[in-house]
C-alpha cells in the first residue's frame, strides 16, 4: 500500500512539472510573437511632381499615333513606304515645329548636310503662312526648291523618361534641269519631355543634270542599348561615260542622358 501511494504521488509531481514546463514554453513564445508597433508620424512622404508638357511639344505629340520600340530600323525601306499622299493635315508639322524639335543638331556629316533642308522647309512653309508662298513660286529659279512638307512618323520608346520624336521632310525643286527631289527622316531625343537634339535617321533623295546624276541613301539602327549606328551611301555617275563613284561612311552613336552623342566615323 505504501508503494502505491509513493507510486502516484511522483505520478502526480511529474505532471505537474511538466505543466509548469509547457506554460514556461507558451510563456517564451508570447513573447517572441508579441506584434512590433512603429511609430510612423515622422516619416516623410515624397510625392512625385508630375511631369509638365508644354504647349507647343504636347501640340506635336497629338499629331502621333504609332509607337515604336527598340529595337529599330528606320533604314530606306521604312523611308519608301511613307505614302505622302495619304498624310492627313493632321499629321502636318508647320514651320514652328520644325524649328522647336531641330533647335540643336548633333554634327555628324548626314545630319549637318540634312540641316539645309530643315531650314528651306521652314522657310517655305513660313511664307506659306504668311500668304506670300505664290509669289514665291512664281520667282523660282532653276535648282531652288518649290516643295516641302514636314509630317509626324510616330515615336520611339526608350525608357520611362526619354522617347525620339519621328518625323519626315519631303522636298522637290523647280522642275528643271538641275532637279532634285527627296525624302529624310529625323529623329528628335526628349528627356522627361524635353527636347535634347535631332540627328537624320534615314534618307532617299536624288538630284540629276543631265547626263549627271546623284542620289543619296541614310540609314539607321537603333539596339536596346541604346547605341545607333547610321550608315550613309552616296553614288554619282555620268550617263554618257558610265562611270560611278561611291562614298561609304557608317557612323557610330549613343543615346545618353541628355543627348545624343556621336563618336567617330570609319
Amino acid at each position: 500500500m505504501k508503494f502505491y501511494q509513493v507510486v502516484v504521488i511522483g505520478l502526480i509531481l511529474m505532471v505537474q512539472s511538466c505543466g509548469a514546463e509547457i506554460e514556461e514554453d507558451n510563456g517564451a513564445n508570447e513573447v517572441q510573437t508579441q506584434e512590433v508597433i512603429v511609430d510612423t508620424t515622422n516619416v516623410e512622404v515624397v510625392e512625385e511632381v508630375p511631369i509638365e508638357i508644354n504647349d507647343h511639344l504636347q501640340t506635336i505629340l497629338d499629331k502621333s499615333d504609332t509607337t515604336y520600340q527598340l529595337p529599330f530600323s528606320v533604314d530606306t525601306n521604312f523611308v519608301k513606304a511613307i505614302d505622302f499622299t495619304q498624310k492627313s493635315i493632321q499629321s502636318a508639322l508647320s514651320f514652328e515645329n520644325g524649328r522647336y524639335l531641330a533647335e540643336r543638331i548633333v554634327e555628324n556629316a548626314p545630319t549637318f548636310n540634312a540641316a539645309y533642308n530643315i531650314e528651306i522647309f521652314c522657310e517655305i512653309d513660313s511664307l506659306k503662312a504668311a500668304g506670300a508662298y505664290e509669289d514665291y513660286v512664281s520667282n523660282l529659279d532653276i535648282g531652288m526648291t518649290q516643295e516641302s512638307d514636314a509630317y509626324i512618323e510616330g515615336v520611339i520608346e526608350i525608357d520611362s523618361s526619354k522617347i525620339i520624336v519621328l518625323w519626315s521632310i519631303t522636298y522637290s525643286t523647280y522642275e528643271a534641269c538641275p532637279f532634285a527631289s527627296g525624302t529624310l527622316v529625323l529623329g528628335t531625343l526628349l528627356n522627361n519631355y524635353e527636347v535634347q537634339n535631332t540627328m537624320l535617321f534615314a534618307e532617299v533623295s536624288q538630284g540629276s543634270d543631265p547626263p549627271s546624276w546623284g542620289e543619296t541613301q541614310v540609314s539607321t539602327t537603333i539596339t536596346t542599348d541604346l547605341n545607333l549606328s547610321t550608315y550613309s551611301l552616296s553614288q554619282s555617275g555620268d550617263s554618257d561615260e558610265g562611270d560611278v563613284d561611291r562614298i561609304e561612311e557608317t557612323y557610330d552613336a549613343e543615346i545618353g542622358e541628355e543627348a545624343i552623342e556621336y563618336g567617330m566615323e570609319y
